[in-house]
């Protein structure tokens, strides 16, 4: 008896990785880009459809597809990104909507043409995302109207890649090159039928028509600059003696970022997590680079100074280049700007 459950068992467990192989996914996170949609969030991720469109005004509408892979454990043969265009506005010849690898984290909430996080800003407004195409595929000039067509793109090579962790799964960026004069409506992950992620090892996926390899689409514009950016600012003049601890920030580029310094003054140390503390024993003004690297590897560097002064505490603000003359009611305050390496 007990060997008869052993092999049903075996058979279930083979019947259960049958059942999924293809493995299908819907999205985590969707939403669209506009310029019009500018410096707040984008609030568009709960909307049953997205918008991708570009025209000669340069106007463009550009979405933004993220999928969960966390228990994908195996790097898949085969990657399929399929998306359900419900309505296609009449384009007067054919036009590609492109499928690029985004660079930076982001969220359906928050997302807009500025904006990944609520909290934080694009590099590049528009969205960080390689100009270098994953894939590409055809709107024919004759599929106006509402008809319903499924747009199917390869991105094998990129998603074995977040699989095997070489790099950070950030989704997916569509869109349509600037100049073009189409525009489609597709339905989101709160659409029906949603988008999906089909990944294959032994099954073997249909590639849609119209399918364009990623090489045979020109990069969409030159590199996108995805250095981070050093906050000028937001050091606080320290008192001799006494202990203390700020922050240095910095914004854009690649999530986590790792902070390093050189030429602290003795006493001060410099964490990773961009803690600067310690403590001075005498007077006078200290100059240091600090250097923020991020999870890419890209690196910037700025000029920060540090005043220790006996008695009061004043705003000393790192990075600035001009520091602006202190007023007579302002004897106790100082600002020691920092000036970016040449």
């Amino acid at each position: 008896m007990l060997r008869w459950v052993g092999i049903l068992a075996v058979l279930a467990l083979g019947w259960a990785a049958a059942a999924e192989d293809p493995l299908e996914l819907k999205p985590s996170d969707d939403t669209y880009l506009t310029p019009d949609v500018s410096g707040k969030p984008g609030g568009r991720g709960a909307r049953d459809e997205f918008q991708i469109y570009g025209g000669a005004d340069k106007k463009q509408f550009r979405a933004l597809l993220k999928f969960d892979l966390s228990e994908v454990k195996t790097a898949p043969t085969q990657a399929i990104l399929s998306i359900y265009v419900w309505n296609i506005g009449s384009p007067k010849k054919s036009e590609t909507i492109r499928c690029h690898p985004v660079l930076r984290d982001w969220d359906e909430k928050s997302a807009s043409w500025d904006m990944c996080h609520a909290d934080d800003l694009w590099t590049n407004p528009g969205g960080d995302f390689d100009p270098v195409a994953l894939a590409g595929n055809m709107v024919a000039n004759t599929m106006g109207g509402q008809k319903g067509w499924w747009l199917d793109f390869d991105v094998t090579p990129m998603v074995q890649m977040w699989v095997a962790k070489r790099k950070p799964n950030y989704g997916f960026a569509l869109l349509f090159d600037p100049d073009c004069t189409a525009e489609v409506r597709v339905k989101s992950k709160e659409g029906n039928p949603a988008p999906k992620l089909q990944l294959a090892w032994a099954a073997k996926l249909d590639r849609g028509q119209g399918m364009i390899p990623g090489n045979k689409l020109r990069p969409y514009g030159d590199p996108v600059k995805m250095e981070p950016v050093l906050n000028a600012g937001g050091l606080n003049m320290v008192r001799v003696g006494e202990k203390f601890s700020q922050t240095i920030k910095a914004r854009g580029g690649a999530k986590p970022y790792k902070f390093s310094a050189t030429g602290l003054p003795e006493g001060v140390a410099l964490g990773e997590d961009g803690v600067l503390a310690g403590t001075l024993e005498k007077e006078g003004r200290f100059g240091f680079s600090v250097t923020c690297a991020g999870a890419d590897g890209k690196r910037a560097t700025l000029r920060y100074e540090l005043v220790a002064q006996k008695g009061g505490v004043a705003e000393v603000a790192g990075g600035g280049d001009n520091p602006p003359a202190k007023k007579p009611e302002d004897a106790q305050k100082t600002k020691a700007g920092g000036l970016e390496d040449e």
